[in-house]
């Protein structure tokens, strides 16, 4: 396998790993932190009754059986094994793959957070072209705009290990963030930045579990030891009481939504 031309080794042994299990038992939760930008998603690439659709990244099946219900011939691709046991047994038609390697056609690639672990983008995305007449698709704008996923990491900062400085473009969730960057991948693409929300929990306690869960903070503070957590959660807590509404704990969250 040309590893430059395919998902990251390290993207596809994390997906794999723990992590992956932790996200294929929190769907529910995803699905629903998800929902708002999911809803901004669906209208923007505008998938018709009938169209052949790949949808990239897949993980546990939700936006494939959309597409499903919506009259489309949809294929779902992931090289999360845990997350598509989940899809399958909902019902969605899903393969175990690398995208980058994708056969087949297809009126339309989709893909809801999926696209950003290639090792080299711009092959693999050279190689989607050819299935395919177009792409739509949303990722993260900068770290920095994305409220969610800076702030527990800023409340946190002295409790948690030093961490290692980010390549900005290496496979990951933010590895599309750089507009210049995108628009080298994929030339002449339409990019509209949307600021939405993300649900982090009904409540300030569930918002602190799913902090610590899953997300950037996760990452970071794995191998921390229970009282160093403890305290984590306290300042968590105060961080996120400034977000809670009636609906749940909402936090800011900044996209790009690309169609090509």
């Amino acid at each position: 396998m040309d590893l430059a031309y395919t998902t990251s080794v390290d993207q596809i042994e994390y997906w794999n790993g723990p992590a992956g299990g932790r996200w294929a038992e929190s769907q529910p939760r995803i699905d629903k932190s998800l929902a708002a930008i999911t809803e901004l998603l669906f209208p923007f690439a505008a998938p018709r009754e009938g169209e052949r659709v790949l949808d990239v990244g897949c993980g546990c099946g939700t936006t494939t059986l959309r597409l499903a219900s919506l009259g489309c011939d949809v294929t779902g691709i992931d090289v999360s094994a845990p997350m598509l046991s989940v899809a399958r047994a909902r019902g969605a038609r899903v393969i175990e793959g690398d995208a980058a390697q994708a056969p087949g056609s297809y009126d339309l690639i989709f893909s809801r957070f999926g696209v950003m672990f290639f090792a080299d983008p711009v092959a693999a995305f050279g190689h989607l072209r050819t299935l395919t007449r177009r792409f739509a698709f949303v990722c993260w704008r900068a770290f920095e705009n994305n409220t969610w996923a800076r702030e527990p990491l800023a409340v946190s900062h002295d409790l948690l290990p030093p961490l290692p400085p980010a390549d900005p473009r290496a496979p990951g969730p933010f590895a599309f963030a750089d507009r210049t960057w995108l628009e080298q991948i994929l030339p002449g693409a339409e990019l509209t930045a949307a600021d939405t929300t993300m649900w982090m929990g009904a409540t300030v306690e569930e918002a602190v579990t799913e902090g610590l869960t899953i997300g950037p903070l996760s990452r970071a503070a794995a191998d921390l030891d229970d009282p160093t957590k403890d305290r984590i959660r306290e300042r968590l807590a105060t961080m996120y009481a400034r977000y809670a509404t009636p609906s749940g704990v909402q936090m800011p969250a900044a996209v790009w939504l690309v169609r090509a």
